[in-house]
């Protein structure tokens, strides 16, 4: 028997996420920088938390650098993020059920907001970040994710004197892990 309309699979409310990620950015065609996370959070109630987040990046020059260097003659100023650390504001106002290969997958969408700190190879920089994200339950206690997340600071890059705003637009893939392992305040079911 399949009922009509199933329970949510989990509850997040006075749990705390642990989640680990991957991430790369997408909007610099000179520059990519990859590196990982770690986010913890608290889940204040199940649709709200506040969070931390610390990354490390590494910058890799891409084929463009050298073209614009070589046949442009261009200087290419950059930028060079090394770790940031942000606290963030969550809010999920999204939870669904999928059909996914004869199995119904549970997801969860959430918005993200906050601010902290961006180290660049020329000092420390305040930072903002806004996003966005889903979240694919496998378990009561993990889910898989996918956050995209921009983080915007003015940096003044080494060999120059004129400063600019960056935005480092970075998609974050990783899981999430809830402690307790088990939901608790579960309502009757």
């Amino acid at each position: 028997r399949v009922k009509s309309v199933q329970k949510k699979l989990y509850l997040k409310r006075y749990r705390f996420e642990l989640a680990p990620y991957f991430l790369i950015t997408l909007n610099d065609p000179y520059f990519n920088k990859l590196g990982g996370a770690l986010r913890a959070a608290f889940h204040l109630s199940d649709t709200l938390a506040l969070s931390v987040r610390g990354s490390i990046m590494r910058v890799i020059a891409t084929e463009d650098v050298r073209v614009a260097r070589r046949v442009f003659n261009a200087l290419v100023y950059r930028s060079v993020p090394i770790w940031s650390v942000m606290g963030d504001f969550e809010w999920s106002p999204f939870y669904g059920k999928v059909a996914f290969m004869n199995t119904i997958l549970h997801l969860d969408g959430f918005v993200t907001a906050g601010a902290g700190l961006m180290t660049t190879e020329t000092g420390y920089k305040p930072a903002f970040d806004i996003g966005g994200g889903l979240r694919f339950v496998v378990r009561d206690w993990v889910a898989a994710n996918a956050m995209l997340i921009n983080t915007t600071y003015v940096d003044i890059p080494a060999g120059t004197t004129k400063g600019g705003t960056n935005n480092m637009l970075a998609i974050h893939v990783g899981l999430s892990i809830f402690i307790p392992f088990k939901s608790t305040y579960r309502e009757d079911e």
